[in-house]
Order: structure tokens, then C-alpha cells, then sequence
């Protein structure tokens, strides 16, 4: 039994010296796994990142260009409304200039024939007009024609004016 003995044993022995192989193999094979595994973690991320400012960079691109479109539309607008203002303001100047010249012709003429043509013009024309005189005498001192032009003009027509007149206020024409 001896031999028998020692022969089960250089099995167990020579098994156990296998297993240690095998459990080193297999320790060194988790362990180059876990080392490619990490590695090839770190480059996804690595390559998650480089693709995160790629997005970010082209998203910022669109952005930019987006907004200096946007900018240069309200630029341009801007512009556009601009000018529409200021030919309107040149527009209402030349209008009060012409306002001005009208109170003028109609101080100027016989009040009979003032009134006649007053009384043809568009009613805020004629108001405008009429104002004007008013604020001419006021500047000079002298009373001024508007009433006696209204008490010239047909009732209606008088009533009609000075009842917008009122309404309208003391507007600069």
C-alpha cells in the first residue's frame, strides 16, 4: 500500500501543481482582461469626449451663425424702419411747413374768400390751418382771425370744426 500511496500522492501532488497552473493562467488571463477592458473603457471615453466637443463646437457654430443671421435681419429691419421714420418725419415737417404757408395765403387774402376755400378743405386740414393762424398771432401779439372766420363760415360747418377742434385739443399742427 505504500507505492499505491505514493503513487496517490504524486497524483494529488502533480494535480495540485496543475491547478496552480491553471489558477495563474487564469489569474494573469482576468488580469490582462481587466487591463484590456480598462484600456478600451478610457479610449470609448476618450472618444466620447472628442465627439462631445465635436457636437459642442458644431453646435456653437450654428449658434453663431444663426445669431449673426438673426442680428443682421434685425440690423437690417432696424434700417428699414429707420428710414420709413425718417421720411415720415421729413413728410410731417414739410406738412407743417405747408401748413405755415397756408395760414399765410388764407391771412392774407379777404376773409369772404378765406372762408369759402376753408370750408372746401378736408376738416383737419382746415383745423391745422386755423391753429397755425391761432399760434402765428399769439407769436406776434395780435389777436387773431380764427373767429372771425369761423363766424363767416355756414353754422354746420363752423359747429363741425370747432366741435373737433375741442376734441382734438391743442395739437401742434
Amino acid at each position: 500500500m505504500t507505492d499505491m500511496g505514493r503513487l496517490l500522492k504524486e497524483q494529488m501532488e502533480s494535480f495540485s501543481v496543475q491547478i496552480q497552473q491553471v489558477m495563474a493562467v487564469n489569474v494573469q488571463q482576468q488580469e490582462t482582461l481587466r487591463q484590456v477592458v480598462a484600456t478600451r473603457l478610457q479610449q470609448i471615453q476618450e472618444d466620447n469626449t472628442k465627439r462631445l466637443e465635436q457636437m459642442r463646437a458644431t453646435v456653437d457654430e450654428k449658434l453663431q451663425g444663426t445669431l449673426e443671421a438673426k442680428l443682421g435681419e434685425e440690423a437690417k429691419r432696424l434700417e428699414e424702419e429707420k428710414k420709413v421714420l425718417s421720411e415720415k418725419i421729413g413728410a410731417y415737417d414739410n406738412y407743417k411747413d405747408n401748413v405755415r404757408k397756408q395760414a399765410q395765403y388764407f391771412t392774407s387774402m379777404p376773409p369772404k374768400a378765406a372762408v369759402d376755400r376753408l370750408a372746401k378743405l378736408d376738416e383737419l386740414l382746415a383745423i391745422d390751418i386755423l391753429r397755425q393762424i391761432d399760434r402765428t398771432a399769439e407769436e406776434q401779439g395780435k389777436a387773431s382771425i380764427v373767429p372771425y372766420f369761423l363766424s363767416l363760415m355756414d353754422p354746420e360747418k363752423a359747429a363741425s370744426i370747432q366741435r373737433k377742434m375741442t376734441k382734438m385739443g391743442g395739437q401742434e399742427g
